[in-house]
């Protein structure tokens, strides 16, 4: 009998561990993951860093508010290099050994390459690229970002009519070849001649590339499309040339900080830019946390990555971590009001961005 006793008591005590330990896991939910492909080392470092500093800031502000529902945000950057081949290996290393069911990312060939791997794994994708094939990539594949198309509408739009000869300096990648494609076919039923002057990505001496544009002179006006910051000495080079047209850079040029490294040549350049509302109060709330966490005011391409991650964070909270769920319920509210910007959600799941031209 006392045995028996003994048994029943050891029997009452392994219930009450598990109940113990069932009750504690209920108490401690875990964390809620989100990865994030960014090219922090290669010709696009800087995009990443700022893309990087906009993931940080979003995380330690939905935390410090709560989480989502309570449950922490951990937002797991790898660094892909603004390589395909090396951002497959990190979003290997997000699904297999993280086990992230979301992820976002950034540059044109990155993102094609991933995207069929996000459809095969059932991931529920944001991309923050420009390449027009991004566009109806999958039922869990969105982008937030302009388009190559909104970009060559933008600065046809502000090139004038009497504008005869233009030149293309691009570079030989996903993103600028599109552009090329587009801008091209629409200057052709403009009546617009345009000369085209290719480079290859990681060009470092662009005074070749500026005197065979100096050899297509006369040319109404100049166009630079391409990614990196050495893009920038480019500008330089011209000016160095006594370039004296209109140059006009797009929006990859801007976010990989190519105008810093063109120095005071990027004076009265053109560039398309975000339309950005700067001025209302909760954008002043954040950039203001962000100088007081990274010492100077949040560029474009941390603001990005911010209003990413906060949509992201709204599906959530609404729907849970689930992919198919987060894109049905994105699909269905159509808009979203993020920092700044006011996000419509398309029929082919962009999020487009306004766009402006700016001066230097």
């Amino acid at each position: 009998m006392e045995k028996k006793w003994i048994v029943i008591s050891l029997i009452i005590v392994f219930a009450l561990v598990i109940v113990l330990v069932v009750t504690q896991t209920k108490k401690e939910p875990g964390e809620i993951r989100i990865g994030a492909i960014l090219p922090l080392t290669g010709e696009s470092a800087l995009m990443g860093q700022w893309g990087q500093r906009g993931i940080e800031l979003a995380e330690e502000y939905i935390n410090n508010k709560g989480g989502i529902k309570g449950i922490p945000l951990k937002v797991i950057i790898e660094d892909g290099q603004g390589d395909p081949k090396q951002s497959v290996s990190a979003y290997e290393k997000l699904v297999k050994i993280d086990r992230t069911k979301i992820i976002t990312s950034i540059i044109s060939a990155v993102d094609l390459a991933l995207v069929p791997l996000a459809n095969k794994d059932k991931i529920f994708f944001l991309s923050n690229a420009t390449h027009p094939n991004l566009s109806n990539a999958g039922s869990l594949i969105f982008r937030h970002s302009n388009t190559v198309q909104q970009e060559v509408d933008l600065i046809l739009e502000n090139i004038s009519d009497d504008t005869k000869t233009m030149t293309l300096a691009y570079m030989n990648d996903e993103y600028s070849l599109a552009f090329k494609e587009i801008i091209n076919k629409k200057a052709v039923d403009r009546g617009l001649k345009t000369v085209f002057v290719p480079f290859e990505k990681g060009e470092t001496d662009f005074n070749l590339i500026a005197i065979k544009i100096m050899e297509y002179r006369p040319t109404d006006c100049l166009v630079v499309s391409g990614l990196g910051r050495n893009l920038g000495l480019l500008i330089a080079k011209l000016k160095e040339k006594s370039f004296d047209k209109r140059i006009i850079v797009t929006l990859g040029f801007v976010v990989t900080g190519a105008d810093r490294s063109a120095g005071n040549a990027i004076k009265g350049v053109n560039g398309v830019y975000f339309d950005i509302n700067s001025n209302s109060p909760d954008f002043k709330k954040i950039d203001e946390l962000y100088k007081n966490k990274f010492n100077e005011d949040m560029p474009i391409g941390s603001l990005l990555f911010f209003n990413s991650l906060s949509l992201m964070q709204y599906a959530i909270e609404n729907t849970g971590p689930l992919p198919g769920k987060m894109a049905i319920f994105l699909k269905k509210i159509k808009r979203f009001e993020a920092l700044g910007e006011k996000m419509t959600i398309t029929e082919s799941n962009d999020i487009n961005p306004s766009l402006k031209i700016i001066t230097f």
